[in-house]
């Protein structure tokens, strides 16, 4: 080949290397590896959606490949979403010092844009999570100064959210009229929930009592002390549930009280839940902390994960050992789901009566709660949105105590619409969904892989997957003629793909016509002493080899079955043309020349 010649292909080709060195030089991990990927690359694993969108992915194997730019924008990104969940804590202080009621304008500035940045990474929009990003560490110190400057306002309790009808009493004479949210109560207030609503109330000082549907409160009692900011609230329950976070400042200072039926509590517990049925039976559980409960003349003192009961003019029973939280059957507290139903299973708590399942779209299940109850050990979710949903787990005893909340754990609802991938070996010829495989034998093992858990057909009839996505089934090519066989994937979301795989026989006749340069007589070639060349049309991606005396040339028949070959001769020498079955991998003899 002339230097010309070269410097052509080199320039040919020098596009494809550098697309490859390109490809080669991205980062590469399967879809298993999701989580831990998204953890390398952004410093966050919950933050995959933008690992995803970022990425190109390989459906043939399964993998997703980050190219070197894509890499870049992540680092900054990387570097951007480090800084928010630092800020996270800051926020989280000035909530806790009034952010929320104190500044209410630059408090919703901040929070939108945080949430925001994390809707955009949920949606794996990374432009708009790095612009929302900024905004909210721009607003962050405006929100600060902003709270500092009005920290002695007077205030009362706030109605941070609801879900549903939520109404509103002022006074103790005053009428029932619908309140919005960031409704301020103050002392002689009540709050109301109708049999499908709910309400948070929230206090300056980062305390917080979740109203349960048909439920009846009164603020009795809220004092801002302007110089420690403690708050001095007490809360009535009428009738109904409710479940109370206190801030660390509350617990310590002893300022929070209840009244709940006929009973009275100081409450120095970060966390506790409070219940009120018609016949003015009253149920307590403590989480956290201590809670001193007077009924009558009696007083009970109800520690970490002890509750009890009091009936109505009664004495409070001795304090109840609440029951351990259930644990859903998951390897973590995260999973991902593609359909709207999923099935939850939990480990059994002895001496339960019943269980109960919460599933909110808010981390701290203030809004749009949904509550099962089942005795048994699952339960079936359906028509999940396709949003993020949190979820948690109680045991209730004989009483009808609430025991000990699971962990949060987190549904990641994704619709998946991507087909699952089908690969099969040795199938050489690939034309849109169809492979083409040549043979010589008449039966064929043939081995490929598809998406673990995926449902696989050939010809319509199911076929054996083994857990990791594996099968395996025999051909039977009877008299060797042609065969088409169709196969059909389907994943847990319903999504299919058909590949056709193509079996075509090796017929002898068509190997044997050659073509050469030479005369032929018979089964000798005369060569004169000038290199033979020999060209034909075999089947595509077919190897030929032909053996000179001590020398084996080869060629390799191109996607249209063509070939061509030279060979120096060698006078009064055999000369053997052979072909590798693609089958058997051996090689099988065409013809046998002699050279002149």
């Amino acid at each position: 080949m002339t230097k010309t010649r070269l410097l052509f292909v080199f320039l040919c080709l020098s596009p494809i290397l550098l697309f490859a060195q390109k490809r080669e030089s991205g980062y590469v991990f399967k879809a298993g590896e999701l989580m831990q990927a998204s953890q390398r690359l952004v410093g966050d694993s919950t933050a995959w959606q933008i690992v995803v969108a970022s990425a190109e992915r390989r459906a043939n194997a399964n993998e997703f490949l980050i190219s070197a730019s894509a890499q870049k924008v992540l680092r900054t990104f990387s570097e951007l979403r480090t800084k928010v969940n630092r800020e996270r804590a800051t926020l989280s202080r000035l909530v806790k010092r009034g952010a929320s009621v104190l500044a209410e304008e630059e408090f919703s500035k901040t929070s939108n844009a945080l949430q925001a940045h994390d809707k955009a990474v949920v949606d794996g929009n990374i432009a708009n999570a790095l612009q929302e990003g900024e905004a909210f560490l721009f607003s962050l110190p405006i929100l600060s100064k902003a709270v500092e400057a009005r920290r002695t306002e007077s205030v009362e309790a706030k109605l941070q959210k609801k879900t549903g009808a939520v109404d509103k009493r002022k006074g103790l004479l005053g009428l029932w009229k619908p309140s919005e949210v960031g409704d301020l109560f103050a002392e002689s207030d009540a709050i109301r929930t109708g049999a499908n609503s709910m309400a948070s109330l929230a206090f300056i000082d980062g305390s917080q009592v979740l109203i349960d549907p048909a439920t009846t409160a009164v603020v009795r009692a809220s004092r801002i002390d302007k110089l420690d900011r403690t708050v001095n609230a007490n809360i009535a329950l009428i009738k109904g549930s409710l479940l109370s976070q206190l801030s660390k400042q509350a617990q310590e200072s002893g300022t929070f009280k209840l009244s709940a039926g006929g009973s009275e509590a100081i409450v120095r517990s970060g966390k506790f839940w409070a219940s009120v049925n018609e016949a003015s039976s009253t149920k307590l559980a403590n989480y956290d902390g201590t809670m001193e409960v007077k009924a009558g003349e009696a007083i009970i003192t109800l520690k970490k994960n002890q509750g009890t009961v009091v009936l109505k003019g009664k004495e409070p029973t001795p304090p109840v050992e609440l029951l351990p939280a259930p644990r859903l059957q998951w390897s973590g507290l995260d999973t991902v789901v593609f359909r709207d139903e999923l099935t939850l299973q939990w480990n059994p708590v002895p001496n339960t009566v019943k269980y109960q399942i919460e599933m909110s779209s808010e981390r701290d299940f203030s809004q749009n709660v949904q509550t099962y109850s089942t005795s048994s050990l699952s339960l079936v979710l359906k028509k999940l949105p396709n949003e993020t949903r949190f979820l948690r787990l109680q045991a209730l005893d004989k009483f009808g105590l609430r025991g000990a909340d699971s962990p949060t754990y987190r549904i990641l609802r994704s619709p998946d619409t991507e087909p699952p991938f089908i690969f099969v070996q040795e199938f050489p010829v690939q034309l849109g969904d169809t492979l083409t495989r040549y043979a010589t034998l008449s039966r064929l093992d043939i081995r490929g892989e598809t998406e673990p858990n995926a449902r696989l057909l050939k010809d319509g009839a199911p076929i054996d997957v083994s857990p990791d996505g594996k099968f395996q089934f025999a051909v039977s090519l009877e008299n060797l003629s042609e065969k088409i066989i169709v196969l059909s994937a389907f994943d847990i979301a319903k999504n299919r793909r058909d590949l056709a795989l193509r079996i075509v026989p090796i017929r002898r006749e068509r190997l044997n016509e050659m073509k050469w340069n030479c005369a032929v007589n018979g089964d000798t070639l005369v060569s004169r002493g000038v290199p033979m060349q020999v060209y034909g049309t075999a089947y595509p991606n077919l190897s030929l080899f032909f053996t000179h005396g001590n020398k084996t040339y080869s060629a390799t028949a191109d996607s249209k079955g063509s070939w061509a070959i030279a060979v120096e001769p060698l006078a009064n020498q055999s000369l053997t043309v052979s072909f590798e079955s693609p089958d058997s991998k051996q090689r099988t003899l065409i013809r046998t020349y002699f050279v002149k």
